[in-house]
């Protein structure tokens, strides 16, 4: 087989739909372990802060994990059943829900500790 020959089959290897694909299952894995990446950071923090043993809040993390596996096995058929590219967008649109409340309530977090400061500068 030629060099040109080669280089042709190879172009032809994927459609744009099947990059489209592949493409967004690749980013779907990177967020979700983007995720947990950041829970599993998260224990040492959280104990300093309440001043709990950071063992004792290992839970978080299998908590997380546990409801992952849940959903992933009840993600199989439903994708069998509705479709699989439904299936990836309910998916999808259901963890950035997620995502934007939890910038919403770190940030209503941020705007009360503000609250906080500035109410105990006008006291003093």
């Amino acid at each position: 087989m030629s060099a040109s020959a080669r280089a042709q089959s190879r172009q032809g290897l994927f459609s744009r739909r099947d990059q489209a694909v592949i493409a967004a299952a690749a980013i779907s894995m990177l967020l979700v372990q983007m995720d947990l990446l950041a829970l599993s950071l998260m224990p040492p923090v959280i104990a300093r802060d309440v001043a709990a043993p950071t063992p004792d809040l290992q839970w978080l993390v299998s908590g997380y994990m546990l409801a992952l596996g849940a959903l992933m096995i009840t993600g199989g058929p439903a994708a069998d059943l509705r479709g699989r590219r439904r299936v990836l967008v309910a998916g999808l649109t259901g963890f950035g829900a997620v995502s934007v409340l939890r910038v919403a309530t770190l940030l209503s977090v941020l705007g009360a500790a503000a609250l906080a400061v500035l109410v105990r500068r006008v006291r003093v």
